[in-house]
């Protein structure tokens, strides 16, 4: 495990064992740590497209409320100590929600959301979503990757599609540092997609019969 210096991207509670962090099997005690959006969540204005935000597909069991350690050779242990408090697909597309209809305008409907009016729909696949250990001096990574498109669901037009990637140093040995190099990597992956997304939403405004 590499030496790690001092991180305070985000205050986390701190519970949770010392080095090692990576569990190769066995159950032991683990703190549950989540993922916070940052901004303040601006309600959509009346009136504003709504796009259905659909569950993530966590590839390679990603998915999950282990945080996942990636070794050099593509193998998958767990993070000791240290767990999601949800599932890590929740986690993701909630985050997204907050932080796509923060940033674009649009109203954003997550789980629960079906039976609402929505012109488009998003789909999600998350390609990375995993610590990995540094070596030959390296920090260790919390490293982030999805893939994300905008679709139009009367016309089946792409309105959007791009992959975004993002990786933070781990600067501690606890969880909690592993986690705030999550929240770190989210915070600037969410960013920079809803910045390439916001010209396209436009698009996604539902047109009302009117009334009588």
């Amino acid at each position: 495990m590499t030496s790690l210096r001092t991180l305070s991207l985000v205050s986390l509670l701190a519970l949770g064992a010392c080095a090692p962090l990576i569990n190769l099997g066995g159950s032991e005690p683990a703190t549950a740590y989540g993922l916070r959006y940052p901004g303040g969540r601006a309600l959509a204005a009346e009136g504003a497209p709504v796009i259905y935000v659909d569950e993530p597909v966590m590839t390679e069991g990603l998915g999950g409320r282990d945080i996942v350690v990636r070794g050099a050779d593509g193998s998958q242990s767990v993070l000791k100590g240290g767990r999601w408090t949800a599932p890590a697909s929740d986690m993701v597309r909630y985050y997204l929600v907050q932080a796509l209809e923060d940033h674009t305008g649009a109203r954003m409907i997550g789980e629960g959301g079906l039976d609402i009016n929505a012109a488009c729909r998003t789909h999600i696949t998350v390609w990375h979503f995993e610590m990995v250990p540094g070596a030959g001096g390296t920090p260790d990574k919390a490293v982030v990757g999805l893939e994300l498109s905008l679709v139009h669901l009367d016309t089946g037009e792409m309105l959007f599609r791009n992959r975004f990637d993002r990786t933070a140093d781990i600067t501690g040995n606890e969880p909690s540092t592993v986690v705030a190099a999550f929240q770190y990597a989210m915070e600037g992956l969410s960013g920079e997609l809803a910045e390439g997304m916001k010209d396209k939403v436009a698009a996604c405004g539902v047109e009302t019969a009117p009334a009588g």
